[in-house]
């Protein structure tokens, strides 16, 4: 599921706004947590498209026909189309057995994550001779979010 959806977009913006109230975050995190359960929904239930674009790509290449005209579309590309996402992310379980495979692109990360009862664990990669990218740091940010998401739902005393 791609989950970088308007709604994530204006929480993640407002997250990083000091001049918005913890009672207006907390709101765009609940508008984008509502929006992520139902488009998880709407994937378990076979309506998300990219499996469907797949297949639709899958079988031009193997009858050996012109792929469709959305797959030559630059925007196809630019959304992570044909394998080029720069942040390539995963669920790998709820067990403590941790996983990670390399970034999609040259400039792009791999970050795997399992949920267990006390934890996340983290994994994140990247390329090292890419000057763009930084894997350190980048779970750095990761972890700042996280804390940052904690202390909000504590203010609220959910």
């Amino acid at each position: 599921m791609r989950s970088c959806f308007p709604e994530v977009v204006e929480w993640a913006h407002a997250m990083i706004e000091d001049k918005i109230s913890p009672g207006e975050k907390l709101k765009l995190m609940q508008v984008a947590a509502d929006k992520f359960k139902s488009l998880m929904k709407d994937c378990t239930e076979n309506r998300g498209c990219d499996r469907h674009l797949l297949g639709l790509y899958m079988i031009a290449m193997e009858e050996g026909i012109d792929v469709p005209e959305i797959f030559l579309d630059p925007a196809w590309i630019k959304s992570g189309g044909s394998g080029n996402f720069v942040l390539s992310t995963s669920c790998v379980g709820f067990t403590p057995l941790g996983g990670c495979v390399m970034p999609m692109k040259e400039d792009g990360y791999g970050s795997f994550y399992n949920i267990e009862d006390n934890r996340f664990t983290f994994t994140v990669s990247a390329f090292n001779r890419c000057p763009e990218t930084n894997a350190a740091k980048f779970l750095q940010h990761v972890e700042q979010a996280l804390i940052n998401m904690k202390q909000l739902l504590v203010s609220a005393k959910l």
